[in-house]
């Protein structure tokens, strides 16, 4: 359950992280990104943004500058 919003911003907000969740999974990084940085984006009901989504954001944006050509859906990280 997401802490501070009604049922309905809830199921939006579910809603919209699994599209751009499916997009990364179907090697669409450029609408993954933009998916995810939405949600990352700080509004008056939650001021800090979704650092869960800024981080994805980030990885498909850097994904989408040089797609994996075997893209399986998997991340490997390659630094901590």
């Amino acid at each position: 359950q997401l802490q501070g919003f009604d049922a309905a911003t809830q199921h939006a907000i579910r809603e919209s992280y699994a599209e751009a969740l499916a997009h990364y999974r179907a090697g669409r990084f450029a609408a993954a990104e933009r998916g995810w940085r939405a949600l990352s984006t700080a509004t008056s009901a939650h001021p800090e943004g979704d650092p869960a989504s800024a981080v994805m954001a980030q990885r498909a944006e850097q994904l989408a500058v040089e797609p994996p050509e075997d893209w399986d859906g998997v991340f490997a990280m390659t630094s901590k």
